[in-house]
This record gives structure tokens, C-alpha cells and sequence, in this order.
């Protein structure tokens, strides 16, 4: 259950953490889906409005906090959402070329590593379950949910989840 929590954590963070960390006017850094109006910069009242929306999702039950099951629920969800969005034939399974998609240089030679590493059956596709293992938990994102969950009572509020966390370590 611990790890698995630790899991789920690590998960949270691997998708809010570029979000929570950048500043406003570092706009390139936050995810697309958060500049609301289209027009290439984030701010801060946009990241506001989108992750206050991404809570929301979260927090199933209304409670105003997001616990570790409702996390772990959002997470799927996420992964599913993502899985289908790169599954561009709607094989069920992801190509090497639908896995490194646009990508370029490095960022292609990464994708098509992290895509041989992930193919653990070598049957040339990932599967959802192979392409869910893909993402690794480390220490510093566990660092970083601490950050988060101030009052540390393993879940974490829509304040703490807009606050800009502590620097890890401190």
C-alpha cells in the first residue's frame, strides 16, 4: 500500500510538477493545455483557473481535498486520455513512431530508448500497461509531494496543490 502510494505521488508530480515549479512568465514550460485563450504565453491567472479545473477533476467527491484513491483515479485517467491521444491508428497498442511522435535529435534519440527499454514483451508495439511502466517514481518527486502536502495529511488541498511549493530539502 505504501509503495503504492509513493507510486501514485511520484505520478501526481511527474504531470504537475513543470506546472507548479515554472514561473508564470516562463510560459513555454507550462503545459499546452494551459494556455486557455490560444495565444502561446501562460499566466498566472490562466494556470490558476487551469489547475483549479484539474483539481476539480480530481477531487471526486467534493470533499475539497483529493486523496490518495482519487488521485490514483485521476492519474488512469490521465494515462488512458494520453495513451489514446499518441494511439493515432487506434491500434491498441503504440508504434515506435507514434510513441516518439514529432519529436527531433536528442529528444527522438530519448523517446526511441525509453520505447525499446518500455516494449518489454519486444513485439514492436507498447502495450497500455507497458507504456503505464514507463513511468519511473524517483526521489525527487517524492521530495516534491512533500513539498506539496504541507500539512502532511496525504492528500492534498486545492491551495496546497496551487501553492508554489518549498524548494526540496528545506
Amino acid at each position: 500500500m505504501f509503495a503504492r502510494n509513493l507510486m501514485t505521488a511520484g505520478l501526481l508530480l511527474a504531470l504537475s510538477a513543470p506546472a507548479v515549479l515554472a514561473k508564470p512568465e516562463k510560459g513555454p514550460h507550462f503545459p499546452r493545455e494551459y494556455d486557455l485563450n490560444g495565444d502561446g504565453t501562460v499566466t498566472s491567472g490562466e494556470v490558476t483557473t487551469a489547475r483549479t479545473a484539474e483539481f476539480t477533476t480530481m477531487d471526486a467527491d467534493a470533499s475539497g481535498y483529493a486523496s490518495i484513491a482519487e488521485i490514483e483515479a485521476w492519474l488512469t485517467a490521465k494515462q488512458t486520455e494520453r495513451f489514446g491521444a499518441l494511439d493515432s491508428d487506434q491500434s491498441g497498442a503504440l508504434s515506435q513512431a507514434e510513441f516518439v511522435g514529432g519529436d527531433t535529435g536528442r529528444q527522438a534519440r530519448r523517446a526511441a530508448k525509453a520505447f525499446k527499454i518500455g516494449d518489454t514483451d519486444q513485439n514492436g508495439g507498447l502495450s497500455p500497461a507497458e507504456f503505464a511502466a514507463l513511468r519511473p517514481v524517483s526521489q525527487d518527486l517524492i521530495r516534491l509531494l512533500t513539498a506539496v502536502d504541507t500539512d502532511d495529511d496525504d492528500q492534498i488541498s486545492l491551495a496546497e496543490y496551487l501553492a508554489e511549493p518549498a524548494k526540496p530539502g528545506r
